[in-house]
């Protein structure tokens, strides 16, 4: 074979490698598509939870088990009366509303549900408050020591329209060296019961006592009353505990048990808010800066929209 002939057939026999090399090389690098993740609604929130007071409620919950592949930027709430249905929509992952401008004595059911960027997920389960102003004081409080023991007795608050489902006694007990009362040491559920026994005590101490109203929200204002017990001996013609001496003089003393009573104390909890509705205004969650990341800080958000009679404060 020729020179010739032989270069031209290596130069026929590379190509030919070449050629195979590239179409390889080009199937190495060729991309294949892949399915990409399917968003769906987010699933029911949980955990809903309110804390009613005078004129208003303020409701929380927990962000959904799932949230469909897609972060949560919306939240509906419902609330229902019976007789209205009214809806509300909370921008952002915030997961804290407050109610205003509500009726006490009024029960309103309320229920939420999530949306991503697929739309709304189911409600959650539907929780039942009632808004009440604060009990007052229990009135009239007394108390009346029988040796070591102090009988308290009390009349209900006045009437504010708040029914009184029963009472709670705290008995304190004074520390002489701290110079405080410490405690409650003892606390007792009295149902509807307006009178409360307390035995045992230790001659010489000082107690305190205070007995709160309970309503459907929880404790209302409550009365206070202190008492010193005290051991004193005197020389008296009567008493309540004789005692005769061995000796040829006879004498007679008497141990009793004495309260001190100050003037009753009355605490009241924290004024209710009194915001007027008065604006649409509707803030967004700063949080939102992370697409792969939901949050659950609780904000606040205004939806004070006339005539519907919610608001945060």
């Amino acid at each position: 074979m020729s020179l010739s002939m032989m270069e031209t057939s290596f130069k026929k026999t590379a190509a030919r490698l070449l050629g195979t090399s590239l179409v390889f090389l080009f199937i190495s690098f060729t991309v294949f598509p892949v399915d990409a993740q399917e968003i769906t609604p987010p699933g029911k929130p949980g955990f809903l939870k309110s804390t009613a007071g005078e004129n208003e409620i303020r409701v929380t919950w927990a962000h959904p088990a799932s949230n469909g592949g897609s972060m949560i930027t919306e939240w509906e709430i419902q609330v229902n009366t019976g007789s209205t249905n009214e809806n509300y929509f909370l921008l952002g992952s915030g997961t804290a509303l407050g109610l205003g401008g509500l009726i006490n004595g009024q029960v309103y059911e309320i229920r939420v549900r999530a949306k991503n960027s697929s739309g709304f997920g189911p409600f959650s389960d539907s929780i039942q408050s009632t808004p009440y102003s604060p009990l007052l004081a229990p009135q009239g409080l007394q108390i009346e020591v029988d040796s070591q023991n102090v009988k308290l007795e009390w009349e209900p608050p006045l009437a504010n329209g708040t029914p009184v489902v029963g009472y709670r006694l705290e008995q304190w007990y004074y520390d002489n060296i701290q110079l405080t009362f410490t405690g409650p040491t003892t606390i007792a559920d009295l149902g509807l019961m307006t009178s409360y026994t307390s035995a045992g005590l230790t001659l010489g101490d000082q107690y305190k006592f205070r007995v709160y109203g309970i309503s459907p929200n929880g404790a209302g204002s409550f009365s206070e009353v202190q008492a010193i017990i005290k051991n004193t001996s005197t020389s008296t013609s009567t008493s309540t505990s004789t005692s005769t001496s061995t000796s040829t003089s006879t004498s007679t003393s008497t141990s009793t048990s004495t309260i001190v009573v100050p003037p009753t104390t009355t605490v009241s909890p924290p004024t209710p808010c009194t915001t007027t509705p008065s604006q649409i205004e509707i803030e967004s969650d700063a949080l939102l800066n992370n697409k792969n990341q939901e949050t659950s800080t609780e904000i606040e958000i205004d939806v004070r929209v006339p005539p519907k009679p919610f608001y945060v404060c």
